[in-house]
């Protein structure tokens, strides 16, 4: 998956449904350096709040992703949450232009 992140071709969609992904670091590493991907599609596996966290610091480093599919996944309401201020927060117009605002997040 990091791979294909970093490769620089132009994907509209990476399905990754229900692959028990052990872990996501690269991924969101990757991830926050923008890749040319408009749907990522990580339903079902097993990401957690730690996963949660990652994510959320990468969008706040992307522009060209345009949804994010994560149903399925053990992330708590705390860990959605930090997802959600990576998308919109509107507590300080500092926090607002650091956000991603382009991104839809299906939980």
């Amino acid at each position: 998956l990091t791979s294909l992140l970093t490769c620089g071709r132009h994907f509209q969609n990476l399905h990754f449904r229900w692959n028990g992904l052990p872990d996501i670091d690269d991924v969101t590493a990757a991830l926050a350096a923008n890749p040319q991907i408009e749907t990522l599609d990580l339903t079902g596996n097993q990401l957690r709040d730690r996963h949660a966290d990652l994510i959320a610091e990468a969008l706040k480093q992307n522009t060209n992703l345009q949804a994010l599919y994560m149903r399925g996944n053990k992330i708590t309401p705390t860990g959605f949450e930090k997802i959600l201020e990576a998308i919109y927060d509107p507590s300080s117009l500092t926090a607002m232009e650091s956000c991603n605002h382009t991104c839809y997040v299906d939980f």
